[in-house]
């Protein structure tokens, strides 16, 4: 088209450059400034939320550490005070004998006593209640450092507050075992009530002198004792000041506290905040949940009438009916948000100044340049405009008659030049695109490709087929966006980020997919583009028949070690013996056949036993076994265990205490609770030493029930308890009696624990005991 005549529209340009310019300019301020605002709001939100979640776990951490040391202080108080009163009986014991050494030969018996009476009379222990007491065997009092009076008296008919024969009931112990716990039953000394109290004292037998030594103690003074050890502990407990902490009795008096309105010299049952809330009461009620719970109370700050809020977590010792909590305040994040605040609006006014400055400054400036070129070249610039956008879209050459400015027509040359050498390559490119796009799409490998900045540009048919993408999306423009799996995303973070990785690494990695958990092996390549390439290739089946293939070895040679070392000397024995039977049976004694018979039940009693747990591992093998759950009581499953292993226990003199509360029940298989308890059992006795105890009590929580079994005898290293669940590194050792074992036993009980939807764990010190947590 040939142009005749221009037109002017340099002032039509103007206008709208006006218009313009003014709106971008008020929409710019508008935007940046309820940008700004929304974004401090947004952030200060998040600020409170977060400082209040962490001033709330700051509270819950001080509160539980406090619980966690009392709990410790009085864990196992029986199990203490019975150590106590055996330590201080044994050290009085070897100073009886000490001196009866000293002056065996030398002095008569009766000389050698009053040493000893004299040297025992003045010690005290236990914060001066403690004594020690010497009896003869005939029950004549010897020492009674208390009541002296008593002394040289026949006390075989003193009765307890109770009825008991004290005196009696120690001879018998002394006298059938040497030593032990006596238990009677007194009112205290002093003591206005009525109230009778427990008292344990443990005896000891020394018959060169025909006496017997012991001592005793109140469980309840124990108690008071490691309270007030727990007060002195806890007060010298260092926290930061932006808290205090403090313990209550349920009624409100004060046991420890720091704070000036819930000060130590005054019960604060009925203290009130600001708002009228009974601080103590309200705890009160939230500790009756066994997690405790947060009370949020306002106080006045000192010397002033500002309101602030605060924040407790507490939680209660309730055999000791003791409230145990921290508080910390949540107003110091206000004043930060309302200096933030002005600071944001002193710098939004400052920076809207600036901007408007500039905007007019640019906008004159705009305005002056736009007038002075608009009228020379709007009109021949738009109409080549014009021409050139409808040659690059239609990819056809530009006539040089078609503009009359000279200036343009080398342009024109350059671009006809450019639009020929893209239709050239427009050519090629539809070619190898095409090309590209078959081999691409039906490679049987995966492969995603992301720009220099790593984002995704698209991926292939075999990464479909393993992760989930929605239909409506096209894989060559967008990012899929996957369903129940990780995405591309954070497998590009996996692969990209992989520790001490070089170009071209593999890097097996873990995914959920279409075809359930899956292993695929992936590695990086950069282009010189700075493109990234992720190739990835499922190794699912090759890692599951390295698997598969390690188990079984794994199993077989554990079964055939027991078969071949545990079965072999059993069968051996009872070979063995029927052999010299069937030889010699004429010749043989009924004694000597009986222990032959003996011998025989005892190795086929053995057979059995590693024969049985066989049979339950190889259940677990086949993935047979189901759990039967029902509502069972725990006391009476126990017992019934017990029973069962009492004679056992018996051989080796050792003591099994129930200590499971009657009432608890919980949820499981009865026959499977019943093994594994049983198994548990049988390992404890196993290895403890002769006269060793095993303890068994339960902790009853909303949720579960924890069973604890606990021994004192030879103990486990750490690696052995790391290795105990494990068929091919479980530790096989002999019992304290020499017993032999399989192995199994604790491997089954993992096995069945967990069909039960439990966990089972063990802690353990070399020579300190073991103690087994079934959790169901």
């Amino acid at each position: 088209m040939k142009y005749s005549k221009q037109y002017q529209i340099s002032s039509l340009f103007l206008k709208y450059i006006k218009l313009v310019s003014f709106i971008s300019i008020l929409l710019m301020i508008s935007a940046y400034s309820i940008i700004e605002i929304l974004d401090f709001s947004k952030k200060s939100q998040l600020l409170r939320e977060e400082f209040q979640n962490t001033q709330k776990q700051i509270a819950t951490d001080k509160t539980n550490k406090i619980i966690e040391y009392i709990n410790l202080s009085r864990l196992f108080l029986d199990d203490k005070m019975n150590r106590l009163l055996y330590e201080r009986t044994n050290e009085a014991w070897s100073i009886i004998d000490n001196i009866y050494q000293k002056y065996r030969g030398t002095r008569s018996k009766s000389e050698i006593k009053l040493i000893v009476k004299e040297a025992l009379r003045p010690i005290r222990f236990n914060n001066q209640r403690g004594y020690y007491f010497i009896v003869s065997l005939d029950g004549v009092e010897e020492l009674y450092p208390t009541n002296p009076e008593f002394e040289g008296m026949n006390l075989l008919g003193l009765q307890d507050d109770m009825g008991n024969y004290v005196v009696k009931d120690e001879l018998e112990i002394v006298n059938k075992f040497g030593e032990g716990f006596v238990t009677g039953y007194w009112k205290k000394p002093g003591d206005k009530s009525d109230k009778i109290y427990p008292k344990t004292s443990f005896v000891k037998v020394y018959k060169p002198l025909g006496v017997y030594i012991g001592c005793g103690e109140y469980l309840d003074d124990m108690m008071k004792d490691i309270q007030n050890d727990a007060m002195k502990s806890i007060r010298q407990m260092r926290f930061d000041n932006d808290s205090y902490e403090f313990i209550y009795t349920f009624n409100g008096d004060p046991v420890i506290t720091s704070h000036s309105v819930l000060s130590d010299n005054k019960n604060i049952w009925d203290t009130t905040d600001a708002y009228g809330v009974k601080i103590m009461q309200e705890m009160r009620n939230l500790v009756n949940n066994l997690e405790g719970g947060y009370l949020t109370y306002h106080l006045k700050k000192p010397d002033a009438d500002t309101v602030v809020q605060k924040l407790i977590y507490c939680r209660a010792i309730h055999d000791w009916e003791w409230i145990v909590g921290s508080r910390v305040c949540l107003d110091r994040i206000e004043t930060v948000i309302a200096k933030d605040k002005q600071r944001l609006y002193e710098q939004l006014i400052l920076n809207i100044i600036v901007a408007l400055s500039f905007a007019v400054l640019i906008y004159i400036f705009i305005l002056v340049l736009m007038r002075k070129i608009s009228n020379n070249l709007q009109s021949n610039f738009q109409n080549f405009s014009y021409n050139l956008e409808y040659s690059i879209t239609t990819s056809t050459e530009i006539s040089n008659k078609d503009t009359n400015i000279k200036d343009f027509i080398p342009i024109i040359d350059n671009i006809n030049t450019v639009i020929s050498k893209k239709k050239t390559i427009e050519n090629q490119l539809i070619t190898n695109e095409s090309l590209f796009r078959v081999i691409f799409d039906n490679v049987p490998i995966m492969i995603v490709i992301l720009d220099s900045n790593r984002n995704t540009m698209r991926w292939n048919l075999e990464v479909e087929k393993y992760f989930f993408v929605s239909s409506n999306e096209y894989r060559s423009f967008s990012i899929p966006k996957f369903q129940k799996q990780a995405n591309i995303e954070s497998l590009k973070k996996v692969v990209l980020n992989e520790k001490d990785s070089t170009e071209g690494d593999a890097h097996i990695i873990q995914f959920e997919t279409k075809e359930g958990i899956r292993y695929q092996n992936w590695t990086a390549i950069t282009t010189k583009t700075d493109n990234i390439v992720l190739v990835g290739m499922d190794v699912t089946d090759i890692k599951n028949q390295e698997e598969t293939i390690k188990n079984l070895n794994d199993a077989m040679d554990a079964v055939f070690s027991i078969i071949s070392k545990d079965l072999y000397d059993p069968f051996s024995s009872v070979i063995g013996v029927t052999q010299t039977l069937l030889a010699k049976f004429d010749e043989l004694s009924d004694d000597e056949k009986k222990l032959h018979l003996t011998q025989v039940n005892t190795s086929s009693t053995i057979m059995n036993t590693q024969l049985q747990k066989l049979i339950q591992w190889s259940k677990i093998q086949s993935d047979s076994l189901v759990a039967n759950i029902s509502r069972i009581n725990l006391f009476s499953t126990i017992d019934e265990v017990v029973t069962k292993q009492i004679l056992y226990a018996h051989l080796k003199q050792i003591e099994i205490k129930n200590n499971v509360d009657p009432s608890i029940k919980l949820n499981a298989d009865p026959i499977l609770l019943e093994i594994v308890i049983q198994n548990i059992l049988s390992n404890a006795i196993m290895f403890t030493n002769k006269n060793g105890s095993i303890e068994i009590s339960a902790i009853k929580l909303t949720q579960n029930t924890t069973i604890i079994i606990s021994d004192n005898g030879i103990g486990m290293t750490q690696e052995q308890i790391e290795n105990i669940f494990d068929m091919a590194k479980t530790p096989r050792r002999k019992g304290t009696a020499n017993e032999i074992g399989i192995g199994l036993g604790l491997i089954i009980c993992k096995a069945y624990v967990e069909k039960m939807n439990g966990y089972i764990w063990i802690e353990s010190t070399v020579d300190g005991g073991t103690t087994v947590y079934v959790q169901l």
